[in-house]
């Protein structure tokens, strides 16, 4: 074959399937059947799922509390320069890692206005020196203020970080003890936690970070300690500042430094808070106490900083721990329950309708008409005509009629006739007579 062969063979069509579009197609038939056995098999998958997620609901224990916005015995008042202790009874030992979080009702996180204020480049640490050019925090008032310096001129310093979120951090500190006797003093042993990996590692890794000790002693105009678990600001410096710090105020001088440093954000506290909750009531996590919590009372005292009474909330604490499905969800096993029992019941129901179709649905009898034929005669050779009455009931087909006489074999066609076998057919109607000429 020549190459000019070749290319008049190529030009014409392909013999791809694809391209063609001549790929066997295959289409399902739900039999009811099939139909009733997936349903039923679906249906004990989801209750089997639910079972498994009540077996390890039951593991986790909870301790939930409100301590402020309440008329509990133990209400501990908004805000309060003394603590407020508030005494707990673990009826069981609490497996660990406990986690220990706070919850705050009516505060709307979500809301537009609280969203956006805020400057990511603040917290991420990727700003200038120069905050002239800084937007975002401007909506609610906490972006800046202005001091005077030195030479009694004005100058705008700014908030490091800005924005309503970094304003209305929560910041009630709680100390943990066990009592070893009565709670009533601040006595027992005092319960170890830590506040480590209780953000996400994205938020560690890339989201917040904070500028280093020397850049702060030489911008932060002022500088405020946060408040650690006992109350004491002197001792309180978040981490993530260098403990060179722990002595530094601010530098006073409003000319070379614009910042108000007030809140460490590379402070996994502070980053639990910067990430908004979906709903106006939510619990957030504060603290991770690695050991089990044996039976027993227990005293917390809680420093109250945070005011709720302006919105109408309340705010508490949760002792949890958790199970490979994660807390105490009571509604995802009823979910599965619910579901389970629905599809089961579905299937029972085309089950009895399946087997019962006949007697409830009548179906519907169709009686095709009688048409008589009248007498035809046929000639054979070598024997006498036999004369037949056929009577040939015909169905009607795009409106033809079509009838067939059949008359039984004889001697004279070759062979002998056999009862129930015919000799030749004649079709029905018989084609119209011809005039003589």
């Amino acid at each position: 074959m020549t190459n000019k062969d070749e290319e008049e063979e190529n030009k014409g069509p392909s013999n791809n399937m694809f391209l063609q579009q001549s790929i066997p197609m295959k289409q399902l038939v739900y039999t009811p059947g099939c139909t009733i056995c997936v349903l039923v098999c679906f249906g004990i998958l989801f209750l089997a799922i639910g079972g498994i997620c009540v077996y390890y609901q039951g593991q986790v224990d909870q301790f939930i509390f409100t301590y402020s916005g309440t008329d509990n015995a133990q209400s501990c008042p908004d805000t309060a320069e003394k603590p407020c202790r508030v005494l707990i009874h673990l009826e069981n030992e609490m497996k660990g890692p406990i986690y220990f979080y706070y919850k705050l009702t009516n505060f709307y996180q979500n809301h537009q206005r609280f969203v956006r204020s805020r400057n990511d480049e603040m917290s991420r640490g990727d700003f200038t020196d120069d905050p002239s050019g800084f937007s975002g925090c401007s909506d609610g008032g906490f972006e800046k203020y202005t001091v005077e310096d030195s030479d009694g001129e004005e100058q705008d310093i700014f908030y490091y970080p800005c924005g309503l979120v970094a304003k209305s951090v929560f910041n009630d500190s709680f100390v943990l003890r066990q009592c070893s006797g009565e709670c009533e003093e601040q006595s027992g042993t005092k319960i170890e936690w830590t506040s480590e990996d209780i953000a996400w590692a994205s938020s560690r890794l890339h989201r917040f970070k904070s500028r280093n000790a020397t850049w702060m002693r030489q911008n932060c105009y002022a500088f405020r300690h946060e408040n650690n678990d006992e109350g004491n600001a002197a001792k309180g410096f978040a981490s993530g500042f260098d403990d060179s710090l722990a002595d530094f105020t601010g530098t006073g001088d409003a000319k070379r430094s614009k910042f108000h440093c007030w809140h460490n954000v590379s402070e996994e506290g502070m980053m639990v808070w910067m990430r908004p909750a979906a709903l106006s009531d939510f619990w957030k996590l504060h603290r991770i106490i690695e050991d089990d919590l044996p039976a027993g009372w227990y005293s917390l005292d809680i420093h109250l900083n945070f005011p709720v009474a302006a919105f109408g909330g309340t705010k508490g604490f949760v002792f949890t721990n958790a199970s490979p499905l994660g807390g105490k969800r009571e509604v995802l096993g009823a979910l599965y329950f619910t579901v389970g029992a629905v599809t089961l019941v579905t299937a029972l129901a085309l089950t009895v309708a399946y087997m019962t179709r006949d007697k409830l649905v009548k179906r519907p009898q169709v009686r095709y008409a009688t048409v008589k034929m009248p007498e035809a005669k046929v000639e054979e050779e070598g024997e006498e005509a036999k004369k037949t009455n056929a009577t040939v009931s015909s169905q009607s087909f795009a409106g033809k009629w079509a009838g067939f006489i059949k008359k039984p074999k004889t001697k004279a066609n070759g062979g002998e006739a056999e009862d129930g076998e015919f000799a030749r057919t004649v079709q029905f109607p018989p084609p119209p007579p011809t005039k003589d000429v």
